[in-house]
């Protein structure tokens, strides 16, 4: 029988993503030797500019996307009963003025795509939990390859 390949769009930092995490796991054992899943990079934050309301865009880049990082925080902590995964917004801090997009998260998992195959949805559900669970700033460069070192 000829494998089912499903694609699924996604982004290293989308909270949805990180709890669908059992659920993916759960259809890989059970089904894996006739579905393959194949993670295509969606870029969901061209710039995060497109996500704030009118009064985060108001104030001085700094105070307006912190301000919008709070109230993601929440919104991600609102979904962790999705999945039953812990979600930690403590500090919560993915953008910033200098930081604004998650563009390099899509590009890191796509090199390391790339580069190691077999070590890409690793790496990727490491850069989704160093976001989700650790809080650490993942659209940094020195992040990232922090946690491509760790991969």
């Amino acid at each position: 029988m000829e494998k089912i390949i499903l694609t699924t769009f996604t982004d290293p930092m989308m909270g949805l993503s990180y709890e669908s995490e059992p659920i993916m796991d759960r259809l890989k054992k059970e089904y894996g030797d006739i579905i393959e899943f194949r993670n295509v990079m969606g870029l969901l934050v061209r710039d995060v500019s497109d996500f704030m309301t009118p009064e985060e865009q108001a104030m001085k880049p700094e105070e307006g996307i912190s301000l919008y990082c709070k109230r993601l925080a929440r919104i991600y902590k609102s979904e962790e009963s999705i999945g039953g995964l812990p979600i930690n917004m403590d500090s919560f801090c993915l953008f910033d003025k200098e930081h604004r997009s998650s563009k390099p998260l899509n590009l890191a998992y796509k090199a390391v795509q790339l580069a190691d195959p077999e070590k890409a949805d690793t790496f990727l559900i490491a850069l989704r939990h160093a976001t989700v669970i650790d809080c650490l700033p993942t659209t940094h460069f020195d992040i990232i390859m922090k946690i491509v070192r760790d991969t």
